[in-house]
């Protein structure tokens, strides 16, 4: 006998975003426009005492950016660039029932990925040429997994689990046009052949924990984790980047005290990588090279604190060492700019874009009002500053971000709301990086932002 036990659940969501970038002194003003959709299908069912789920999505998005590209008045290079992405993944698990001493599940996951930029144009005026690159890249995966748990002890747990994966990769239809400006002509378009790399892995994971009362729980574990290589789509006929392997160890406890009125967790980690993958932009495009090897330990912590039954105080903080251990092709530039970036090595710098600490407290007030539901919150986020490259050449110092949001929730489920995010106006670097000729180009986060929210909820 199949029975249903939950109903078809299906989300989507469609977004499109023009972002105009304040006036900057530049002969090309920078924009981005952006498009995204997607939706997604879950079942749940019982099958005799085994539970079957199933979850379908698929997504797309198009967006389309514009920028100076030497970041100068003068009108030298200039990026246009199209891409567009579409995705579809389904998942299938079955499982054991929740209660007893043995739990499994056993669990299959497609993906099928197109990635296109059609096209890529870079304007090189102080070179004289018009250079109009179009590719695709293909994606197929195919994974199983399986995952056991077994209480070897009283209250004590021990999980194994392991996953293969297959993954394909084909970049194809790879041009490259080039006009010369001064002439008015066309070189013959060049056409990159076409290639496929295939990438195989076994993933797996072993953990121990230790139920010592309701309260508290202490676990132990070590993860093998994957992420596939690639081709960098902006240069046909480019090798394939390699895949990215991570050794994770992690130690920690989950507790629930004073009556689940306090919640604390805190874990230690050390984190081992093998053939890192780090973006650079080559060209006016993103790409990914690997950065040989880097590690990673700290400590992070989180705190609830329910305070009354109207008031929950949150807290976290985290503290790294991330580090490469070996790099030694490392594009590397200088802090004035001006010079070309030359290959050096990069071992004992600092990650990108990891802060050595970070932190956030916030505070969440709920009161009945009127007709409806008054809600109030603040929380501030506090970062010790980190190099967006890996030449650890350009820094963001340490900041600060404070928010804070309001809503009056009718009781009809109809709310209305105000929000402010970096309220104190603080430039944060969002992304940064240097281009052939040594300049180095900052993109900073959003400025001070405010609006207004309007929703309804059955």
């Amino acid at each position: 006998m199949i029975a249903i036990t939950a109903p078809f659940l299906h989300c989507s969501r469609v977004v499109w975003r023009t972002f105009h970038a304040m006036p900057s002194d530049t002969d090309i003003q920078p924009v981005t426009d952006t498009w995204g959709a997607g939706g997604s299908l879950r079942w749940d069912q019982k099958i005799g005492d085994l539970n079957f789920m199933s979850l379908t999505a698929y997504r797309a998005s198009r967006a389309h950016f514009i920028f100076d590209y030497d970041g100068s008045p003068d009108p030298i290079d200039a990026i246009d660039e199209i891409q567009r992405d579409h995705q579809f993944s389904q998942e299938i698990q079955l499982s054991s029932k929740s209660s007893g001493r043995f739990t499994w599940l056993v669990g299959g996951y497609y993906f099928n990925a197109l990635a296109e930029i059609d096209p890529f144009i870079l304007t090189a005026n102080d070179q004289g040429a018009r250079v109009s690159i179009t590719n695709h890249q293909r994606t197929r995966s195919i994974a199983g997994y399986a995952q056991a748990t077994y209480e070897i002890f009283n209250d004590t747990n021990l999980t194994l689990g392991g996953r293969y994966t297959t993954e394909r990769r084909t970049a194809y239809d790879g041009t490259t046009d080039v006009f010369v400006i001064p002439l008015g002509v066309s070189l013959p378009t060049a056409a990159a052949p076409d290639r496929r790399k295939t990438f195989n892995k076994f993933t797996y994971r072993v953990s121990l924990d230790h139920r010592f009362s309701n309260e508290l729980l202490a676990y132990a574990s070590y993860n093998r984790g994957f992420k596939s290589g690639g081709f960098n789509t902006s240069t046909p006929g480019s090798d394939p980047f390699r895949p990215e392997t991570l050794d994770a160890y992690e130690v920690g406890i989950k507790s629930d005290l004073f009556d689940r009125k306090v919640r604390l967790n805190i874990a230690g980690f050390y984190y081992d990588y093998q053939d890192v993958q780090i973006q650079q932009l080559n060209q006016g495009a993103i790409t990914i090279i690997n950065g040989a090897k880097a590690r990673d330990y700290g400590v992070d912590a989180d705190l609830t604190v329910q305070v009354t039954q109207a008031l929950r105080l949150t807290g976290g903080l985290g503290w790294i060492s991330p580090k490469f251990t070996a790099f030694p092709n490392c594009p590397t530039s200088t802090a004035g700019g001006g010079v070309p970036s030359v290959i050096a090595s990069c071992k004992g710098n600092q990650l990108p874009l990891a802060a050595k600490f970070t932190g956030n407290i916030g505070a969440d007030y709920t009161a009945e009002l009127g007709s409806g539901t008054l809600n109030l919150g603040a929380n501030v986020y506090y970062n010790s500053g980190f190099y967006p490259e890996s030449d650890n050449v350009i820094k963001q110092h340490s900041y600060a971000l404070l928010g804070a949001n309001i809503r009056y929730t009718l009781s009809n489920g109809l709310s209305i709301g105000a929000f402010g995010k970096n309220l104190t106006d603080r430039r944060v670097i969002n992304f940064e990086t240097t281009i052939p000729n040594g300049t180095h180009m900052n993109f900073y986060q959003a400025p001070r932002t405010y609006g207004i929210t309007l929703g309804y909820k059955l």
